[in-house]
């Protein structure tokens, strides 16, 4: 330990701390201030925190501390999850935060003539480009587009264009732009329609809008183009600091509100008694192997709250993950029961004949979801009047997972929400409109290379619900096969049993003449 009286030169100073850096700790004395400097911290101990403000200009000379500055500056203006337009001066002008599908009708190359429904949900912000136009004081407009591989093979191209009327901010039109990529196992063609809003989105210049009940918006055209929204909330003008205003709320979600009010009241009732049972059903790990799921039973109602899909269903998800250690884990996973597994009434619906579809969509732990879609279609290429020539069937099953969620993925390397989808030009569960699907067998779904559904214990009826009651049941055909074992093996021994008679009576009958022929 050294000792050294500092002037007040800032050279002098400087000298010292050069010092400090290549021999052991110093006691420097400047102003009648005594402070212990350790040149491994490069920081002045918290003994003397009046250290003179002279002494401390000193230390951002001569230290490397600058990289610790730069970090304040990295301050977003607005959350990932937002589709954001830049003014002029790189400031955030429109902002609009949703969750978007479009359906419509198309052909594919292989089978041209035959009319295929396609559905293509809008990505995270970070995998769609952003533009639009600020400029207009009256009206101003935000496009979305991406690239859609894997379910429809096609370019996408949304623009919103919103209008400023007497200070009352609408959504003018939609327009919607789908061109294929070439690929003829997918869309092929293009598609070019603009959208008149269901709703106008009406609220005051200087407050967002909000709305979070699925609203869809379709239009006239023989493509039969939709785009379902939900989870929105938007401002296109009187945007400050990057952050919505005070929002005002859809109606839908005003009307929407009496039917979440049933669930909460059960609630606090089996609380004092019954809090600690449920719990443990949701928290523990996954096991590997966790057996056979149980059926959860799910419906959804529409605007009048009569029912118009039920749904019975169990699924055990298998999963193939890597781990930490780039070793190759497995680990299944069942759909909880219908007490822990919820229907997600925002996105969820009844059939509607704007964009041909049904869908229902639960939710489950933090993260995960599952969303089957259905639609009507035809046995044959002609369209009749006779319910037998046509049907309904599954065209989407979409399952979202948390990777992060280290209860199921022990050591997963991969974190983040991951969608593995089972999209089809055809379709599954397919049943005769007016009745409902049965299938007791199991059927496995490949969904991706390291994702399979097997589902079973199902019986469904997405649209054409009575009385919130099964229509008659139609029997899948792996469920058939299974009953007919019985009468096959009832008719095989049946079949033994004359062969072993013919054979005895022959056998006798052989006999009887030997004993004839011995006697003459």
């Amino acid at each position: 330990m050294g000792v050294v009286i500092c002037k007040k030169s800032i050279r002098l100073r400087v000298v010292i701390l050069m010092l400090v850096a290549f021999s052991g700790e110093f006691i420097v004395n400047c102003d009648d201030t005594t402070t212990t400097v350790d040149p491994k911290t490069t920081t002045v101990a918290p003994k003397t925190t009046t250290v003179a403000p002279k002494t401390t200009t000193v230390v951002p000379r001569t230290t490397t501390a600058p990289p610790t500055t730069t970090a304040p500056p990295t301050t977003t203006v607005a959350p990932d999850d937002v589709y954001k337009v830049m003014d002029a001066d790189k400031k955030v002008c429109l902002m609009v935060q949703m969750k978007a599908t479009i359906t419509f009708t198309g052909h594919d190359g292989v089978t041209p003539n035959t009319p295929i429904p396609y559905t293509a949900d809008l990505p995270n912000a970070k995998d769609v480009t952003t533009t639009g136009d600020c400029g207009g004081s009256s009206e101003r407009s935000i496009t979305l587009a991406w690239k859609d591989q894997l379910q429809v093979g096609a370019n996408f191209n949304v623009t919103y264009t919103f209008v400023n009327e007497k200070k009352v901010v609408s959504v003018k039109s939609i327009h919607v732009n789908i061109t294929s990529v070439g690929n003829p196992a997918f869309m092929i063609g293009s598609i070019d329609v603009t959208i008149t809003p269901k709703s106008d989105f009406n609220h005051a210049i200087d407050t967002s809008y909000k709305c979070d009940t699925q609203v869809i918006h379709g239009a006239n055209d023989p493509n039969k183009t939709a785009v379902a929204m939900s989870e929105v909330q938007l401002q296109a003008f009187g945007v400050s600091d990057g952050k919505f205003s005070n929002a005002t709320e859809c109606p839908q979600d005003s009307h929407s509100t009496p039917t979440p009010t049933p669930t909460p009241t059960p609630s606090p009732t089996p609380k004092p008694s019954t809090a600690t049972p449920p719990h443990p059903t949701t928290t523990p790990p996954s096991p590997v192997n966790p057996g056979d799921p149980t059926p959860g039973n799910y419906s959804v109602a529409g605007a009048d709250n009569k029912t118009c899909m039920m749904v019975d269903i169990a699924v055990k998800f298998t999963f193939n993950y890597t781990k930490k250690d780039n070793k190759i884990a497995t680990v299944s996973f069942n759909l909880p029961s219908s007490n822990v597994t919820k229907v997600d009434t925002k996105n969820s619906h009844c059939y509607d004949n704007v964009t041909n579809t049904a869908r229902i969509t639960l939710n489950f732990r933090t993260n995960w979801s599952l969303q089957m879609t259905f639609a009507k279609m035809n046995k044959s290429a002609l369209l009749t009047a006779d319910n037998s020539k046509k049907q309904y069937g599954m065209t989407e099953f979409v399952f979202t997972y948390n990777a992060s969620d280290s209860h199921v993925f022990p050591d997963n390397k991969l974190k983040g929400i991951v969608s593995a989808h089972l999209l089809s030009n055809s379709s599954f569960f397919n049943t005769n409109l007016g009745k409902s699907y049965v299938c007791k067998s199991k059927a496995s779904l490949s969904l991706t290379d390291n994702v399979t559904a097997v589902v079973q214990d199902i019986h469904l009826q997405p649209l054409d619900v009575k009385n919130g009651t099964f229509a008659d049941a139609q029997t899948c055909t792996a469920d058939d096969t299974g009953n007919n074992i019985v009468p096959i093996a009832v008719g095989c021994a049946l079949a033994a049993l004359v062969i072993i008679v013919l054979v005895a009576y022959l056998i006798g009958r052989s006999r009887q003449n030997k004993r004839g022929y011995q006697q003459v």
